[in-house]
């Protein structure tokens, strides 16, 4: 039984009354993966500004993890991340040049495990040279987009001079 993570050479011998054979092998210990995930949702941004996306692993030995951006940037690997007895974070900034959604998916992996998590990336443009003109007074909603148009936000406001 082994009490450590590591790779081990085996020297194996087996005999009986009319022979013997020998193996020499390399064996792999692991821990297992466990409380793999994003450790908040990834943070809307303003198009080319970096968010911030933090990976945690709670427990695990010899974990690769990867990072696809969703944006069709080269995935980030972080290889070998070893004994990890408690908790351990990946704190990434990605820059997104484009106003969307997009779909960030971590994946951790090792001999014994493999986990996927997702979590989607808002990225947008700042509003910028809003005018609104008015030619008596009046009250006017005005929508201002949020997120998407099933999420717009309606605010009252009242117009008090003309233009």
């Amino acid at each position: 039984m082994y009490t450590t993570n590591g790779e081990f050479c085996v020297f194996l011998v087996a005999k009986n009354f009319f022979s013997e054979a020998i193996l020499n092998f390399k064996i792999s210990v692991a821990t297992p993966i466990d409380g793999f995930g994003f450790v908040k949702n990834v943070t809307p941004v303003e198009t080319g500004y970096p968010t911030n996306i933090g990976i945690e692993i709670r427990n695990g030995s010899n974990v690769n993890v990867s990072v696809n951006f969703g944006d069709g940037s080269e995935p980030v690997w972080i290889v070998n991340v070893d004994d990890i007895l408690d908790i351990f974070v990946i704190s990434l900034w990605h820059n997104y040049s484009t106003a969307g959604q997009y779909n960030v998916t971590i994946q951790a992996r090792n001999l014994l495990d493999f986990f996927t998590a997702s979590s989607i990336a808002k990225v947008q443009d700042p509003i910028r040279n809003l005018t609104i003109k008015v030619r008596k007074l009046t009250q006017i909603k005005a929508l201002f987009p949020k997120q998407s148009p099933e999420e717009w936000r309606v605010l009252p406001y009242l117009a008090c001079m003309e233009t």
